[in-house]
């Protein structure tokens, strides 16, 4: 998986777009998904920690601080992304990490995963869906309030050979049964580029 994501993204640094967005304002939209999450929550960000997993050059930290939060961790695969967070933001926290395969000794009140399932890992859709599978896991394990990620749909018309699209029903499906009992989910799909969305938020908060 590693070998994979270091040769698309050594290409997006090459092209001047290391986090790989289609635009400034993608990447805005995407971002304000999290404090959107946070609404759903009954919340604020404000004095709260977040996990930014696929944390990239680390943009989704400066977005934050206007909202203040606790602490913030950014983890990673590729090294050269986390370097540039680092001299960015150099009072903060960034680790080379593969989340599916360590273990983190922190929970946090909320987790965002934008962009980190994209790639496509194997011919099979089974080496995708697998992975897919072990990180909605890992991200219902860490989180304490809520947590959000997305994915690429396959209603998507034209589509990346090197990129994977996933059924928004099978997503669901697989979602619903990580999640436990304290946890609902919100489902929100973007046609204009066929991303979807899904926010996993405590029952207890829409109560």
């Amino acid at each position: 998986m590693s070998i994979k994501n270091d040769l698309l993204y050594d290409l997006l640094a090459a092209s001047g777009n290391p986090n790989g967005w289609e635009s400034k304002i993608h990447q805005e939209e995407n971002f304000c998904r999290l404090p959107r999450l946070a609404n759903f929550c009954g919340e604020r960000l404000r004095e709260k920690s977040v996990l930014d997993i696929g944390c990239g050059t680390g943009q989704l930290l400066t977005f934050l601080e206007s909202y203040s939060p606790r602490d913030y961790l950014g983890v990673d695969i590729y090294a050269p992304s986390l370097s540039i967070a680092r001299k960015e933001h150099p009072k903060n926290r960034f680790k080379l990490f593969n989340v599916l395969k360590e273990d983190l000794r922190e929970k946090f009140d909320y987790i965002f995963c934008s962009g980190a399932l994209s790639t496509r890992l194997g011919e099979n859709s089974e080496v995708n869906e697998t992975f897919l599978e072990a990180m909605v896991q890992r991200i219902n394990k860490y989180c304490i309030t809520g947590a959000y990620f997305n994915y690429l749909s396959n209603t998507a018309k034209e589509q990346d050979p090197d990129l994977f699209y996933y059924d928004d029903n099978k997503v669901l499906e697989l979602s619903n049964s990580i999640i436990d009992d304290k946890r609902e989910i919100a489902f929100k799909k973007d046609r204009t580029r066929d991303e979807s969305h899904i926010y996993l938020i405590k029952k207890c908060r829409f109560q």
